[in-house]
């Protein structure tokens, strides 16, 4: 994968994870990025597979069992290590079912295996790439206006729409990839652009929280939109990446960015079970975390599941 994609997953994880900590945190707003690396990992993951995929012949069944093979057998272990502790609560077959297959514990996951089966088709015929991200985008609008609680902070909760909103940011990336050449804005634009954007991406959601005004959530979105975008140019310049590839810096990316999967499996179970006080408990979770997931990755090669 490319450094500058690396570089947004590098990042993605550790805001993902974050936003999964209010009580590691003496204030649980400081518990936030979620939605932003949410974002970060759909949109690396469509950019990459169009790469993999543009003028490759691979039938989709051989194609989706790989990604299949990358993901759920580690899930399936995961699970089953925090089943037996009582972490996590099995009450009857169903609930079996739903824990292995769509475990909202994990939900980016059997999402993200959903998105792949159109994914694949439409970068196979990019013909229909504009015409089903108009839809979507159209879809998206309609379900804020008709499925959203605007009197409260909920459009990250609702999952239907979140499906609807990430699996559009997956069309989003497949746009970019195809377009990749032209995210090539100078750096001084792109560095603005990104610190307005995510300036009042924050300030956006400190003012929602403190006058309740929640019809402009969707904003949220929009500024997450051009923080990302804004950033991917910023880290396809020439200049940031001659920093990037750094011994030591690339170094980091490429270790963190090849255990984003297992560093989201182990996190959920320190993420819930703060130790020490802060600031403390955030650097030895991570810590933890990181060491758990170089050795669960190193199990998992030596097994033959990669």
């Amino acid at each position: 994968m490319k450094l500058e994609l690396n570089t947004l997953k590098f990042f993605g994880i550790f805001l993902v994870i974050n936003s999964h900590l209010d009580l590691h945190y003496p204030n649980t707003y400081f518990a936030t990025g979620g939605a932003l690396g949410n974002f970060f990992f759909f949109l690396t993951s469509s950019i990459a597979i169009y790469f993999s995929l543009n003028n490759k012949l691979i039938s989709f069944k051989e194609w989706y069992f790989k990604r299949f093979k990358r993901i759920y057998p580690k899930l399936f272990i995961i699970l089953i290590i925090l089943i037996s502790i009582g972490f996590i609560q099995i009450n009857n077959i169903k609930e079996i079912f739903f824990k292995f297959l769509f475990p909202k514990e994990y939900w980016f996951l059997p999402a993200i295996m959903i998105f792949y089966i159109p994914v694949f088709f439409i970068i196979k015929n990019m013909n229909i790439l504009k015409l089903t991200l108009t839809i979507m985008l159209l879809t998206y609008i309609l379900f804020y206006f008709f499925l959203i609680d605007k009197n409260s902070y909920s459009i990250e909760n609702n999952i239907l729409f979140k499906c609807f909103f990430y699996f559009s940011v997956m069309l989003i990336g497949i746009f970019f990839a195809h377009n990749y050449n032209k995210i090539n804005f100078k750096i001084f634009w792109s560095l603005l652009i990104f610190f307005i954007s995510f300036l009042s991406y924050y300030f956006l959601k400190y003012f929602m929280l403190i006058s309740e005004i929640y019809y402009l959530q969707i904003l949220e979105h929009v500024f997450i939109l051009i923080i990302v975008t804004s950033l991917l140019a910023i880290f396809k310049n020439d200049l940031m990446l001659d920093l990037l590839n750094k011994k030591k810096i690339k170094y980091s990316i490429g270790l963190i960015s090849g255990i984003t999967l297992e560093m989201y499996l182990i996190h959920l179970y320190f993420s819930q079970n703060p130790f020490f006080s802060f600031p403390i408990n955030i650097i030895l979770m991570f810590a933890i975390v990181i060491i758990l997931s170089i050795m669960m990755k190193k199990i998992f090669s030596f097994i033959k599941i990669h």
